[in-house]
């Protein structure tokens, strides 16, 4: 169909049924839209073009068509070929029978409840300096090898018995029915007892059996269903107790055995399919150890024959050739900060360094503090109470000698489920506790939700131990478990464990402006819903800053917007009216000359958005406030893409720390984009698998500081985090927003799971404002402390 038929977009439906490929009867309608173009949209391919786009300042006349182009053409092969490459979103792609290019089991593990791991690959299309450096421009194949679990194609009602360890002998439970469900409901599968294959999508599993479930004859006799797959189909059903399936087919619901499906292969696993053992195993064989993910780069590249792009006449016939070998860039080593404490200064090796003896450089102090255990009824034998009595002699005992002023506990007692915790919350906080250090036994994993909400409620700190830590610190002596309690707690309480100190360390004379009076570090970050439906679950917005006394002194709140949108031009607003009167609150009334926000959750094609509306928005919000002459630097930072820096030889015999590129890499040119200031700043060590770099890149810089400054004063900010004796991934500001939207989703859902909250707030009618007055820590008691530290 020709575009210029029609002015307006349309909208055609046609049946699944009436379709030939046999995987799109199972949908009842598919819809069509079809709209007319704009422009000519005819890409020219040329080098002038090229640069022309990628050098592009004006993000209001950025164009993503040759990036889009040349990303559908390195898509082809897969595309093309559906029966090895399963091809997913952001430019994934998955191979099907990983064996026939190099991969063996062990890069194709089981996980669980027929669940096993596949590899593929992640590739994007970036406009960078290229190999020549600054000045030139170049599009560059971004690859990285990825891994993700998948449903094997297995018979359904093994999956199901593997699933729940049932034999299905007998009808099942409620529970069981609700595992079932969590596991199965949305996958595809196919069954064979008529004579042809049919595809059927899962939308429940029933209560139901074959044996019990009855339907009426066009004679008007009712036939089970055991008896009808037996008369119709000649099948006798070996699992007549098994619960069937139901799933929609014309407009109406059918059950089936399930002994008749099988599972359609390569079928990604969802969060909520897999359990927290199998999530863990996911996790552990996704970190891929450095030497390990270059050679499965290169399988997944020659799979797709795009290795050298030879062989590939998609690549050939788009004029295009990809190089064979991978770009080799130089990076440099920045310097990294001392640690002073109150009466010491630790020496920073590697990103790491020890807490030397003495006090913390701000002590905290709490007169009233309380410590409760909860354990169940059943494991209370097994309990020794002088235990926790113990363990308050050797806290209050390490606290004073850093300093803090804390007496012996007021209360040591032991609860045995949430309502008797929650009791002894409310009378602590009534009595005006300030402090509760909760220890719950190991085999209770659902009170920690719930206990961070309370804290909220009760405005109370609150910080909780597993039973197995305390045990340690007791009977095994660990002295640096305790001492990395003890870091948490004295910031909870409103204290500050060291400042960062750069006399003499950093070889610039611009360093001591880093960190200087009167400039405003501000983290912005975004949770989203992981939940399909985001309909009535927000977005979170963590943000933390240094509004108090000192620069590296963090802390932060939430807040609540409406789903799926990554800019915060609405919550911005709230954001510095919250902090700008608590900056000049600390600091003699006046406001800061410098804002250097971090912000993250941003994709690339949002930062239109960013210049056009949230920034602007942000200094007219300013100007409202009185802030006047006050420099902006808006940063964004980038985890969540697939370029990696690698060290150019690995041996492979060093641990994995040392196969990595160090703490303190940055990289500043070749892979960046010219239009942008723009680097990678590696950080922090990395413990397990391969270093994953975030990138930075500098939409807004009004003091148009220097990129030796940019790079330094980002450093710097990973050595601020108070709790671990590490520097961080990310800067000190940006890694605590994140956990404050973090706490904030949290929060969120152990509010909704009270049946109150959930009838009056479920929906699409979710009142953002009074969800955060219920629920951010502003005008509470803990609004100046860092309680999720």
């Amino acid at each position: 169909m020709s575009c210029d038929v029609f002015q307006n977009p349309r909208n055609f439906k046609i049946s699944g049924r009436a379709c030939q490929d046999k995987g799109l009867i199972v949908f009842e309608t598919i819809n069509l839209d079809i709209a007319p173009v704009d422009k000519d949209y005819c890409i020219i391919l040329t080098k002038e073009e090229i640069i022309r786009h990628a050098h592009h300042m004006d993000l209001s006349e950025s164009d993503r068509s040759i990036t889009q182009f040349m990303e559908i053409v390195f898509n082809q092969l897969a595309i093309m070929n559906p029966k090895e490459h399963a091809i997913f979103e952001n430019g994934k792609t998955y191979l099907s029978h990983p064996w026939l290019f190099g991969f063996n089991e062990r890069d194709c593990p089981e996980v669980g409840d027929g669940k096993r791991l596949f590899p593929g690959t992640q590739k994007s299309v970036h406009f960078i300096e290229g190999p020549k450096g600054r000045g030139y421009v170049c599009p560059a194949l971004v690859i990285d090898a990825k891994k993700a679990a998948f449903h094997e194609e297995f018979s359904l009602i093994e999956k199901a018995q593997r699933m729940v360890n049932d034999d299905f002998s007998c009808k099942v439970s409620e529970i069981v029915l609700e595992r079932l469900n969590a596991g199965l409901k949305g996958l595809y599968f196919y069954t064979r007892h008529t004579d042809d294959e049919r595809d059927h999508q899962i939308h429940a599993i029933v209560s139901h059996t074959a044996a019990d479930t009855t339907f009426e004859l066009q004679d008007g006799t009712r036939m089970s269903v055991l008896q009808y797959f037996k008369e119709k189909y000649g099948i006798k059903l070996e699992y007549p107790n098994a619960p069937l399936v139901k799933v929609r087919e014309g407009g109406r619901f059918n059950n089936y055995p399930m002994e008749l499906g099988t599972l359609r292969p390569m079928q990604r696993v969802s969060i909520a399919q897999q359990t927290p053992l199998q999530s863990q195993k996911t996790t552990k064989n996704c970190a891929i150890p450095p030497l390990e993910r270059q050679n499965n780069i290169k399988k997944g590249a020659h799979a797709l024959k795009l290795f050298g792009s030879d062989g590939n006449q998609f690549v050939a016939n788009a004029g295009l050739y990809i190089y064979k070998e991978p770009m080799k860039i130089t990076g440099r080593r920045l310097p990294p900060p001392n640690i002073r404490y109150y009466e010491g200064t630790a020496v920073v090796q590697d990103g790491k360094w020890r807490t030397t003896q003495g006090h913390f450089f701000m002590p905290a102090r709490c007169e009233i503090w309380a410590i409760y255990a909860i354990v169940m009824r059943n494991e209370r034998s097994r309990f020794n109470e002088s235990l926790l009595r113990d363990f308050a002699k050797m806290f209050e005992a390490e606290a004073s000698s850093r300093g803090m002023r804390m007496p012996p506990p007021t209360e040591i007692a032991v609860t045995s489920d949430d309502a008797e915790l929650k009791s002894c919350l409310k009378t602590a906080a009534f009595h005006n506790c300030k402090y509760c250090l909760i220890v719950s036994a190991d085999s209770i994993t659902s009170v920690h939700k719930k206990l961070k909400l309370w804290e909220r409620e009760l405005e109370m700190v609150t910080q909780d131990l597993r039973l197995s830590t305390v045990e340690k610190v007791v009977r095994e002596r660990r002295r640096v478990t305790l001492e990395n309690i003890i870091l948490k707690a004295n910031v909870k309480l409103g204290g500050l464990n060291y400042m960062v100190d750069l006399n003499g360390v950093i070889g610039s004379s611009d360093a001591q402006r880093w960190l200087r009076p009167g400039r405003l570090f501000l983290g912005i970050a975004v949770n989203f819903s992981q939940q399909l439906d985001k309909s009535d679950n927000p977005a979170v917005v963590g943000y933390a800053s240094n509004y108090k006394n000192h620069s590296v002194e963090f802390v932060g709140d939430y807040l609540f917007q409406s789903s799926g949108r990554e800019e915060t031009i609405d919550t911005m607003s709230v954001i510095v009216s919250n902090i700008m009167p608590k900056f000049a609150e600390n600091h003699d009334g006046k406001y800061p000359r410098d804002l250097i926000i971090y912000r993250s959750g941003v994709a690339d094609g949002s930062f239109k958005s960013l210049v056009s509306h949230e920034i602007p928005l942000l200094r007219g919000t300013l100007s409202t406030l009185g802030v006047k002459d006050i420099n902006i630097i808006f940063i964004v930072v980038q985890k969540r893409h697939n370029v990696r820096l690698m060290l150019s030889h690995i041996d492979k015999s060093l641990r994995v720390t040392e196969q990595n590129i160090p703490p303190g890499v940055v990289v500043d040119s070749n892979v960046t984009r010219p239009a942008f200031k723009e680097f990678y700043l590696n950080s922090h060590t990395t413990l397990q698998g391969s270093a994953s770099t975030p990138r930075y890149t500098v939409l807004v810089d009004d003091l148009n500081l220097s990129m030796n400054e940019l790079e330094g004063m980002t450093h710097v900010l990973t050595y601020a985090h108070q709790i671990v004796n590490l520097s961080t991934s990310l800067p000190t500001p940006l890694y605590v927003a994140n956990t404050y939207a973090e706490r904030g989703r949290n929060n969120y859902g152990a509010y909704m799971a009270c049946s109150n909250s959930a009838s009056s707030e479920s929906g699409g009618s979710l009142d953002c404002g009074r969800l955060a007055q219920r629920l951010s820590y502003k005008n509470t008691k803990l609004e100046d402390f860092r309680v999720n530290a």
